[in-house]
């Protein structure tokens, strides 16, 4: 036993030996400081997964920037620091900010623009019918008056003398305000001599003679009525 225990402490004295004389020799050719023995250190003290993961992930970092810079470069500008890359962000939600106004401002002219109209249509609409309830009246009592016998003699009258003079007498009417009695009127009258004093009308007054036809042909009263001839009958 004892003899074991002495071969053990000789053999860890050579080796301590050799050791020392190792370290001295790496220290002598200058192959040995601070920074290798960390090294050394740093071998025994991290696993190799380890250090192989941490490896990667900084060749994948490198290979980010890189790729960055590259992305920079082609578009010809120097990489953004954190303050311009703030300054873009700010300008990009003020661009949408103010886009989104843009529009909300425009929807709000829209909806007040549809709402005029939908008032204008509603003002014509109820104008329209005030016309024609005014109109509707208006003919009922012509169509009264082509039954009195009275009217039906004017209208023979209007029918037997020259179409120029029958102009003349409905245009006296229709500056009496008589209108709607000028248009009974040529509604009884025979087509043919109704149309050549329309025509009469025409020569003197065009938009009168035209609102006339138009009353009687819109409105009923004369259905088949044709457009004024421009000849001179019965001047």
């Amino acid at each position: 036993m004892r003899n074991l225990w002495l071969m053990i402490s000789l053999l860890a004295v050579t080796n301590l030996t050799a050791l020392v004389v190792i370290l001295g020799w790496l220290q002598a050719t200058q192959r040995l400081n601070v920074d290798r023995v960390l090294a050394v250190r740093d071998v025994f003290t991290e696993p190799v997964p380890i250090e192989e993961a941490k490896a990667k992930i900084e060749e994948e970092e490198q290979a980010e920037a890189q790729r960055v810079a590259d992305l920079e470069a082609r578009v010809g500008r120097p990489p953004l620091t954190a303050g311009q890359r703030l300054a873009v962000v700010e300008e990009f939600k003020r661009v949408q900010q103010a886009e989104l106004e843009r529009v909300e401002e425009e929807t709000r002219r829209l909806r007040a623009s549809l709402v005029a109209e939908a008032d204008a249509i509603s003002r014509d609409r109820e104008r329209l019918e005030a016309d024609r309830t005014a109109f509707e009246q208006m003919r009922r009592e012509v169509i009264e008056r082509e039954d009195d016998a009275q009217f039906q003699q004017v209208v023979k009258q209007y029918e037997s003398i020259p179409p120029k003079q029958g102009a003349e007498m409905m245009l006296d009417l229709v500056r009496e305000g008589r209108e709607m009695e000028v248009v009974g009127y040529l509604d009884a009258m025979k087509s043919r001599q109704a149309a050549k004093v329309i025509g009469q009308i025409q020569k003197q007054d065009s938009p009168l003679a035209a609102n006339l036809l138009e009353r009687l042909k819109v409105y009923g009263l004369m259905p088949g009525a044709e457009e004024p001839s421009n000849a001179d009958d019965g001047v």
